[in-house]
């Protein structure tokens, strides 16, 4: 994992502890990366690790078919990343149903992905704060 990656996460764990009220440093956090073509880089997946670990404190579990991509700030606001159309097809093929991506970028100069959710019929739906992120993903409030 990058250096960039590495401080993501970092970000992740300090958002999620915010989040939870709780205090980070009596946490272990292990993320493991299972890919071994690609090394994992860039913040987009800092948002997602930032839910499971807010879930996992809180014995909530994730739904199935949802995805995010999307960076995280220490306060929760998740921030924007880029390749949100080929993530939108990633998740397509992984078999998810809703994708959930960083507010304002659904549309951008570089994409729409409008025409993407009809053609694959998938949820494509922005949210701003880890909060937004979690009730979307576990289907309750945080």
């Amino acid at each position: 994992m990058s250096p960039d990656w590495k401080e993501a996460a970092r970000v992740a764990i300090e958002a999620a502890a915010r989040a939870t009220g709780e205090d980070p440093r009596t946490w272990l956090v292990t993320v493991k990366n299972v890919s071994t073509a690609y090394m994992t880089d860039g913040p987009s997946a800092s948002a997602a690790l930032a839910v499971a670990i807010t879930t996992a404190v809180r014995h909530t579990k994730i739904l199935p078919n949802v995805a995010l991509t999307g960076g995280i700030e220490r306060d929760g606001r998740i921030t924007a990343v880029g390749g949100i159309p080929e993530k939108i097809q990633g998740a397509v093929a992984a078999g998810m149903t809703t994708v959930l991506i960083p507010k304002g970028q659904s549309r951008t100069r570089d994409w729409d992905v409008q025409e993407l959710s009809e053609r694959f019929q998938i949820a494509v739906l922005e949210v701003g704060t880890l909060r937004e992120a979690y009730e979307k993903m576990t289907g309750q409030e945080l």
